[in-house]
């Protein structure tokens, strides 16, 4: 009985190790900082990739009451050098079914300056992108990636961010990280040179950082003006990277 008994115990301890070894390792959860780190690598190469993209968009805006527009453009992304900054040029080719005119004298015109994009020549682009927008409401800021600009390492320090949930975009794990601006200098500032603290919501994959869809919104109260603007990244398979597939604006007025 002794030997039979000492038998059973090794057999069983035997079998407990080849069970532990066959247990899965459980990935370590990365903390709200790392994640952040991740992203901002990604956001600095994705910087990089996509200044080397000129996009077709399709662009509607809609003003009450029931007035409405559509563009198709060239939209070309970039950042100027040593410049962590997104500026967009938006080409437009056609107004509700009717080419522009003139369009290539004002591309000459635009371009004929150093391509250090200087203030003044920052200024022209972000005017002849808005160009053909309607209603009041001064719309010259709408970049896709503007939200991503938050993310780098200089613009971070300025945020108080916080993992409020998990979701699923599609089939792709994310982490829903709320950020609000604190501290100044803004990316958007008022009629005044005052900045306006922009606050909203990033949609990353926690094990490489990628961003899947921002909200980013801002107020100004000066006015009674809200600005919300969403944007949706996929998957482009030609080019091997996320890319923005929609941009929605909302721009609202509390008239008093």
């Amino acid at each position: 009985m002794p030997v039979s008994f000492a038998r059973l115990v090794v057999l069983a301890l035997t079998l407990l190790a080849v069970l532990a070894d066959r247990e899965p390792v459980r990935a370590q959860t990365p903390s709200l900082e790392t994640v952040l780190a991740r992203a901002a690598d990604y956001v600095s190469i994705y910087q990089q990739d996509l200044g080397n993209i000129i996009a077709d968009e399709e662009y509607t805006q809609a003003v009450d009451p029931g007035r409405t527009r559509r563009m198709y453009s060239e939209l070309l992304v970039f950042s100027p050098p040593d410049d962590e900054r997104w500026l967009v040029f938006r080409d437009v080719i056609e107004v509700d079914g009717k080419p522009v005119e003139d369009r290539e004298q004002r591309l000459a015109d635009l371009f004929q300056e150093t391509p250090d994009v200087p203030a003044a020549l920052e200024l022209k682009l972000r005017t002849e992108s808005a160009r053909f927008n309607i209603g009041f409401i001064r719309r010259d800021l709408n970049v896709p990636t503007m939200a991503l600009q938050l993310l780098t390492n200089r613009e971070r320090s300025r945020l108080v961010l916080e993992k409020t949930q998990e979701e699923l975009l599609g089939d792709l794990k994310t982490w829903v990280i709320a950020f609000q601006a604190v501290d100044s200098p803004a990316l958007i500032q008022d009629a005044q040179k005052q900045d306006l603290l922009s606050h909203g919501v990033f949609w990353i994959e926690p094990a490489t950082g990628r961003v899947l869809q921002t909200d980013f919104l801002v107020e100004d109260d000066a006015i009674g003006l809200t600005i919300e603007m969403r944007v949706r990244y996929q998957h482009n398979d030609s080019m091997g990277m996320l890319v923005p597939a929609t941009m929605t604006e909302h721009y609202s007025v509390d008239v008093k």
